[in-house]
């Protein structure tokens, strides 16, 4: 698999980078006959495909930060208008949506 490179995780909450020992992605190949990207810090998947070469495409296709940032923020204020809903949850969302906004 040589030549194709993986983007790292994309969830707001993983701890890869801060990790020691290398806990960047990595492709599997399931016992299906199906290959996805794992996240090897926080266990995000991405969509199985059928191969790995389309594994890594779809990993590594991500949106822009403005739909990120527009998701992030309807998660919240759904979260905000649901009952019942976790404070934590709510906090963490608020955080990725201020990180978002910061970063250039």
């Amino acid at each position: 698999m040589s030549g194709y490179t993986l983007k790292p995780c994309p969830n707001p909450w993983c701890d890869a980078a801060d990790r020691d020992g290398d806990y960047s992605p990595t492709v599997i190949n399931s016992n299906f006959g199906t290959h996805y990207v794992s996240c090897t810090s926080c266990s995000m998947r991405g969509p199985y495909a059928r191969n790995h070469v389309d594994a890594i495409a779809a990993w590594n296709e991500r949106p822009t930060e403005r739909e990120m940032l527009e998701a992030l923020e309807f998660i919240a204020n759904v979260a905000r208008s649901t009952a019942g809903f976790s404070p934590m949850a709510l906090q963490q969302a608020d955080a990725a949506i201020a990180k978002a906004q910061v970063q250039p």
